[in-house]
């Protein structure tokens, strides 16, 4: 069963992840048009599946996913695994300490 998950970027805010080649699209922001497919990678490319926001947010997708990002909204489309959305951390560095402690260590 797919899960959909949307999150709606914050005025000025700014996402890091995904996919290691696309280094050069980050950070991700109101008009970024980005799109990772993370279901089918015929790539040597490594993807993981934390986000982290520059207003201390992270994103999670522990599985198979889409993400799709237009006009400020990023679309998560979850083919496998859980998404989980976490807030309040005082910036990117405390967003993405606690999204690695949690998911990938």
């Amino acid at each position: 069963m797919q899960k959909e998950f949307t999150c709606a970027m914050e005025k000025g805010e700014v996402w890091w992840g995904g996919a290691v080649m696309d280094g050069v699209d980050m950070p991700l922001n109101e008009q970024s048009d980005y799109t990772l497919d993370c279901i089918v990678n015929e790539t040597y490319n490594q993807v993981n599946g934390l986000f982290t926001s520059s207003l201390g947010r992270y994103i999670y997708v522990d599985g198979e996913f889409v993400l799709t990002v237009k006009k400020g909204v990023m679309r998560f489309s979850a083919l496998t695994g859980e998404v989980d959305f976490q807030s309040g951390y005082e910036n990117l560095r405390g967003a993405f300490r606690a999204g690695y402690q949690k998911h990938c260590v």
